[in-house]
């Protein structure tokens, strides 16, 4: 069962529709305030999109992490006023 889940995830035609459903479920769960099923789902889907990515050997942990800060980038952005500098930042990692 793992080996299938693997190979699902490592599908070039499988990876970028992974990553489109966390960017579009992780913005809708922004936009419309709520704990909601778009924010359980864009979630769920960069799990699975970075595991395959670390299986297939495309990425190494610090990858993840520069992901991580720039979106924790973004975030502050949202509410330390800083005239966009923080959020290009963000945006660049």
């Amino acid at each position: 069962m793992l080996t299938g889940l693997a190979d699902m995830v490592t599908n070039p035609y499988i990876m970028p529709i992974l990553l489109s459903f966390g960017l579009i479920g992780i913005a809708i769960e922004f936009l419309i305030p709520g704990f909601g099923i778009p924010g359980i789902v864009g979630v769920i889907s960069f799990v699975l999109y970075f595991s395959g990515q670390l299986l297939a050997g495309f990425a190494d942990p610090l990858h993840i992490l520069l992901f991580i800060g720039g979106i924790l980038l973004l975030i502050m952005e949202a509410f330390i006023p800083a005239f966009g500098i923080i959020g290009g930042l963000g945006i660049i990692s």
